[in-house]
């Protein structure tokens, strides 16, 4: 197994191995043996705090505000061993993020399984690939992406979640799936959000120039740059707007313009990687407008409390904020 962790997080196992660590981290019982094998790495993270991974800057900075946020969660007599396990952490998740862009997903045919890859970001988590063409995929959290490692007459990629696309001009047609709609783009930068949990399905264009069709009834439109399409009672309907309401994410911040609040608090959930509840009808009437980029969830929540009449609370236990109009 320790030969195994090594290759895991250099990003050089196959499929089979790379599912056998996963299995084998999530076992708590392995916890000693994951700390040992990790703790050359660790010693390693910890000599170059100074320096961000090449890896994925944007990742490290992410785990960093984690650690910070986890800190002012924990008594002080342990913030020094969190801090270390973080730091463990977050080697495993720079290794997971990287080594599960080589997985392979289980298809009928197996010489199509072995040339697609799969990118899984958990909530919390975002990160940006190549493509085989040279177009940029960035992929929000808990969003789901496949392509093949080699595109032939078509570059197809699959979507479920979010993912701003910076594609390349080609003759060959570039498509992006969802299960509620397909875009096919014509050389130009745009926005999905096509969740497999919810009934959203949006597209935001940038530059350039798109076509969608909506999976149900077919139906077909083409967006000019900073316009907006929607579902709507199950129709596609366009609208102009700012791109960067929607697009901001990719970069690290979320700006709100009268976001509907419970809109709001799903994003900060993803964002996050938190749980929030609350019953009062009273706040499916607020929005929010703002922006959000360095700040903990703490930050968020005090700002949010605030800007309008709401308190909230937070289980140490359940790791849950209730939040309540006042």
């Amino acid at each position: 197994m320790k030969k195994l962790f090594s290759k895991y997080v250099h990003s050089t196992c196959n499929p089979e191995e790379a599912s056998a660590v996963i299995d084998y981290l999530k076992n708590k019982a392995n916890d000693p043996e994951i700390i040992s094998y990790m703790e050359p790495y660790w010693k390693n993270q910890l000599s170059n705090d100074e320096e961000e991974p090449k890896t994925n800057p944007s990742l490290f900075k992410r785990i960093i505000r984690e650690i910070n946020y986890a800190d002012n969660l924990r008594l002080n007599k342990k913030l020094k061993l969190y801090k270390t396990a973080l730091k463990i952490a977050a080697v495993l998740v720079v290794g997971l993020i990287i080594g599960s862009s080589l997985l392979v997903n289980n298809f009928s045919s197996q010489n199509i399984a072995k040339d697609v890859r799969h990118i899984k970001t958990p909530y919390g988590v975002k990160t940006d690939v190549s493509l085989p063409d040279g177009s940029v995929m960035w992929i929000n959290s808990g969003s789901n992406a496949s392509f093949p490692g080699k595109f032939g007459k078509s570059r197809n990629v699959k979507l479920a979640g979010e993912a701003f696309f910076d594609v390349k001009e080609s003759k060959k047609p570039f498509i992006v799936s969802t299960r509620l709609g397909n875009i096919t783009v014509h050389g130009t930068s745009f926005n999905v959000k096509a969740y497999s949990d919810e009934e959203y399905f949006e597209v935001t264009l940038v530059e350039g120039s798109v076509d969608i069709q909506q999976n149900d009834n077919k139906q077909t439109v083409r967006l000019k740059p900073h316009q907006h399409a929607y579902l709507e009672n199950n129709q596609l309907k366009v609208k102009s707007i700012e791109p960067q309401y929607y697009t901001s994410w990719k970069d690290g911040k979320m700006i709100f313009n009268k976001e509907p609040f419970p809109s709001f608090i799903r994003k900060l959930e993803r964002w996050y990687n938190i749980d929030i509840e609350y019953n009062d009808p009273k706040l499916e009437e607020m929005w929010y407008s703002g922006t959000i980029e360095m700040e903990t969830v703490s930050e968020v929540m005090d700002l949010v409390s605030k800007a309008a009449s709401i308190s909230y609370s937070y289980d140490n236990t359940t790791r849950i904020f209730t939040l309540k109009s006042k």
